[in-house]
């Protein structure tokens, strides 16, 4: 019980990398992406697919977070394992789905959706390396 109640601990007290700094982090990247994006010829499609896979990100980001949490607050670990696996696979199907228009459009860049649905990821990345150089000085 005890181990539940640090993981719940762990949840509350998460301000390292919290979900608000890591959506305007996967904001920023995807704004100075589609400021370079001007540079192409094919600027409109370039930078559709960037806010294309930037929202479908974001949501997918949501719903994981939301999971996780709701996960912790589950009494019994097998309801929470099925939970969490029900809502991978509906977050994978997401992505598929994502790609999919990506790759079947014509108004969007593949490249540009692939790169704005890897925009959270990245978006952690840094903001863990920024945090990890913070801890490092002090």
């Amino acid at each position: 019980m005890s181990q539940r109640n640090s993981i719940r601990e762990k949840f509350k007290n998460a301000d390292l990398l919290s979900f608000t700094s890591i959506c305007v982090g996967a904001v920023v990247i995807c704004v100075i992406l589609c400021i370079a994006g001007l540079l192409f010829s094919n600027r409109r499609e370039f930078i559709s697919g960037i806010l294309f896979g930037l929202i479908f990100s974001i949501i997918n980001f949501r719903l994981l977070k939301s999971a996780m949490e709701r996960s912790v607050y589950k009494e019994d670990s097998k309801a929470a394992a099925f939970f969490v696996t029900i809502q991978y696979f509906v977050r994978f199907v997401m992505k598929a789905g994502a790609l999919y228009i990506g790759f079947a459009s014509d108004r969007l860049d593949t490249v540009a959706v692939i790169v704005g649905l890897l925009s959270v990821n990245i978006a952690i990345y840094v903001l863990n390396l920024i945090n990890t150089k913070k801890t490092n000085k002090e």
